[in-house]
């Protein structure tokens, strides 16, 4: 009928590995964005990407060519696609993860992306 301080310690142990498991989870899910680029230099996209938050050294992102996208896809499922150029997505199915950025970029572009980020 008492909890001892063994039984504490594995309940203790239970929760924590509950909570890195579920860390871990979201870092995963964080890491299915990607950043498609057409004409803009590839350094100047991670400039951008450190404008809105997106820290290259974190892994959170991936950088595809747009020439690039349809091979990605196939092999990916990304949870956002971000991009700063205006660049004709029609023929993939990605309305609901695609997010597109003005120049210059603005506290409202930021805001843009908010909702995707809560859901990860």
């Amino acid at each position: 009928g008492e909890i001892d301080s063994f039984d504490l310690a594995n309940l203790t142990m239970t929760f924590l590995s509950n909570i890195y498991l579920e860390n871990q989870k979201r870092i995963e899910e964080a890491k299915k964005i990607v950043i498609v680029y057409n004409f803009l230099h590839r350094d100047m996209i991670i400039d951008l990407c450190e404008d809105i938050g997106l820290k290259r050294n974190q892994e959170k992102y991936e950088l595809v060519s747009f020439f690039d996208l349809e091979e990605f896809l196939n092999e990916k499922n990304p949870k956002i696609i971000i991009t700063f150029e205006d660049i004709d997505f029609s023929r993939y199915n990605i309305e609901e993860k695609l997010v597109e950025f003005n120049f210059p970029i603005t506290k409202y572009d930021k805001l843009k992306l908010k909702p995707f980020l809560e859901k990860i």
